[in-house]
């Protein structure tokens, strides 16, 4: 009963003229009940806001918040939007409310904190990002999960983590340094990994590797030294211009000749014939840069019989060019003289007919002079 009613009752009461004393008894009955009522309002009023506490939401009595509010804690009301925390207000950048503790969006609760948005907690209540986490480890920066061990970044390799005498990561193989992976094999120093298998650098050619022994020329697999030319491996000798000579035939002033012989004055020649821009004709050779039948010499004059030819000079029918003199053939040229055959020449001296060259003492020193045969026997003589 309100303290209005408690004074309409009195009044009422003082004018029905009740004896003082049950006035006053009355009077204070109805004090009573008015204090009583207004204790339980309060009690009330506190119970819920106890219960709303223990919820980490509502504080005040919802009366006191105003429309979109929400009752927190210690009298206070959080705004739309906002989260209620241990008895404060997280606004909504914060919404996440751990350990009494606000929060940006996104976060978990991890032990008495909160981990950010792309961490996991872990079972010992730590932070990871998710990226790094590694069974019940957290790998440190720099290095992965592999098979539930943290290896380094660079060493990761699928489902392998490369170590020892394999520690580099190739094409999903662990292999030594300096090689490539290839399937199940580690390709060498110099080779890559091609169609699946191992193949020499140099040896990649269009859409094929070149076997062994083979290079690739022009988009096409040769004989290593040959060139691919209209549609044909081309040995070097062969190749002239944009045309692969015949077997047998050589380039030659970009033209195709038969071996041994050189393209002239728009004809294959033979070599032996070429003599400067001329060919000699067949049967002829050059010879000091002219054309002279075959077996002769250009003196300078004529053509020569080379036995005959002596320098400049062309000797006679019969002689020979002995020592760059023009002699009888058979004979010996002997101090600056032809010596006819059959005589001896005995310190430069063409002797007579039938003398011999004999060793004769004079004075100290012993010389050779041409002697008769008849006093021959005394000397040494030949």
């Amino acid at each position: 009963m309100g303290t209005k009613n408690i004074l309409d009752e009195v009044s009422r009461f003082m004018a029905s003229h009740l004896k003082r004393r049950e006035a006053m008894r009355y009077l204070l009955g109805g004090a009573v009940s008015a204090f009583a009522a207004k204790w339980f309002d309060q009690a009330f009023a506190q119970t819920a806001t106890s219960s709303a506490s223990s919820m980490g939401t509502t504080s005040s009595p919802i009366s006191t918040c105003k429309s979109g509010q929400t009752a927190c804690a210690n009298k206070k009301c959080c705004s739309s939007g906002q989260t209620c925390c241990s008895g404060k207000c997280c606004d909504s950048g914060h919404p996440v409310c751990c350990g009494g503790k606000c929060y940006s969006s996104g976060s978990t609760c991890c032990g008495t904190g909160a981990c950010a948005s792309g961490q996991i907690c872990l079972p010992n209540n730590t932070c990871c990002s998710s990226g790094q986490v590694c069974g019940t480890t957290c790998c440190p920066s720099g290095q992965t999960c592999v098979n539930n061990k943290c290896c380094p970044t660079s060493s990761a390799c699928g489902t392998t983590c490369c170590t020892g005498s394999t520690p580099v990561c190739s094409n999903g193989k662990c292999c030594p340094s300096g090689q490539v992976g290839c399937g199940s094999v580690c390709c060498g120093s110099g080779q890559v990994c091609f169609n699946g298998a191992c193949c020499a650098s140099t040896s990649v050619c269009g859409s094929v590797c070149c076997p062994s022994g083979q290079s690739c020329t022009n988009g096409h697999c040769c004989t290593t030294g040959q060139t691919w030319l209209n549609n044909t491996c081309c040995p070097p000798a062969q190749v002239c211009g944009s045309t692969c000579c015949s077997t047998g035939y050589a380039c030659t002033n970009g033209h195709c000749c038969p071996a041994g012989q050189t393209w002239l004055n728009n004809a294959c020649c033979p070599t032996a014939q070429v003599c400067g821009s001329t060919c000699c004709p067949t049967g002829q050779a050059c010879s000091n840069g002219h054309c002279c039948p075959a077996g002769q010499t250009w003196t300078g004059t004529k053509c020569c019989p080379s036995a005959q030819a002596c320098g400049t000079t062309c000797c006679p029918s019969g002689q020979s060019c002995i020592s760059g003199k023009c002699c009888a053939t058979g004979s010996t040229v002997c101090g600056g003289a032809c010596c006819p055959s059959g005589r001896k020449c005995c310190n430069n001296t063409c002797c007579p007919a039938g003398y011999v060259c004999c060793r004769v003492k004079q004075g100290f020193t012993y010389v050779y002079k041409c002697m008769s045969p008849s006093v021959s026997k005394m000397y040494s003589c030949s």
